[in-house]
């Protein structure tokens, strides 16, 4: 049976209509976009990228969604060359019922040859090359969310045409999945051979201490159930079913309920980190999951954390 597992992360996606409007009011000019992005290069570089070089089972494809709009953005200062197997894809293009928005992409349309091929090279500071590629668009949704859904799934089933079964990962830039997260996760999906959504029981939330050097305070473990998913999720499914099961094809809170009772399953165990910085987690993200004080040993979990410190609960990257 063959299955390929993608761990898609919405790298630069405007969340809906209202963001994206609100970074072309100004285009060309896209400052505040941009430093929405830079934002997000710490985390990636210290926490998301190293726990992804961690895991045990390698077999996966890291996918950052990126949109038109921010194509041309600069995201030199991420290290995508550290990770084994990554690709950056645009999508080409959305159907809006915003009368701007439907201008701002009918106005910036690829050029037919340019599509299927990458567009856009960016200089890493190692000095190495990573290409952006063009999604090939279906277009065919008729609201702002689904574009994206259409075309990766024409990226995967043009790419991997002969797969038996998908398995999709949602990942947030400000996340770290634990070492065995991927071996846990195709575990199942071997073993079930079907259409199945798969989390973890808890996830660790984790307050950024620091970054030069990186340092994390963890304090709570949140415990999911019912048809409540972590921000980790993963499901499994036939390409032709990518529509309506792939991991963002509904929030993390209701995409569950998609499944049949029997095509559910919760690993018993952590997922990740949340990581925030300062703030309170439990209010700003995991709402009123129940926590417990007794988390597990962090540094078992993630490898590149150590120097544990039980007085001040810290822990330095390497």
């Amino acid at each position: 049976m063959k299955i390929k597992h993608f761990v898609i992360t919405r790298l630069m996606i405007s969340w809906n209509e209202q963001q994206a409007l609100s970074d072309i009011k100004n285009y060309p000019d896209m400052s505040q976009a941009q430093e929405r992005l830079n934002s997000r290069v710490r985390n990636v570089n210290s926490f998301y990228i190293p726990s992804m070089n961690s895991q045990t089972n390698d077999q996966f494809e890291n996918i950052f969604l990126i949109d038109r709009l921010h194509k041309d953005l600069d995201y030199s200062a991420f290290n995508f060359d550290k990770l084994k197997n990554c690709k950056i894809l645009c999508q080409e293009s959305h159907r809006s019922h915003d009368a701007n928005l439907s201008q701002f992409y009918s106005e910036n349309q690829l050029e037919e040859q340019e599509k299927d091929q990458a567009f856009k090279t960016i200089q890493l500071e190692d000095g190495t090359e990573k290409k952006i590629e063009i999604l090939s668009a279906l277009s065919t949704g008729d609201n702002y969310k689904t574009g994206c859904h259409n075309e990766l799934q024409n990226y995967i089933s043009k790419k991997y045409s002969d797969l038996d079964l998908v398995i999709t990962t949602r990942m947030d830039t400000d996340d770290a999945i634990q070492k065995n997260y991927v071996q846990n996760i195709q575990n199942i999906a071997y073993d079930r051979k079907s259409r199945m959504f798969i989390d973890h029981r808890s996830v660790l939330s984790a307050q950024i201490r620091s970054y030069s050097p990186p340092q994390i305070k963890t304090f709570k473990e949140f415990r999911y159930g019912g048809s409540s998913g972590t921000m980790m999720l993963s499901t499994a499914f036939k390409p032709s079913e990518f529509q309506r099961y792939n991991c963002y094809s509904a929030g993390h809170h209701g995409i569950c309920g998609r499944f049949r009772v029997q095509e559910r399953h919760r690993i018993e165990g952590m997922a990740g980190l949340y990581l925030h910085w300062r703030g309170n987690m439990t209010k700003n993200r995991l709402g009123t999951h129940t926590f417990r004080e007794n988390t597990p040993q962090v540094k078992d979990y993630f490898p590149f954390l150590h120097d544990y410190d039980n007085k001040s609960n810290c822990h330095n990257f390497r």
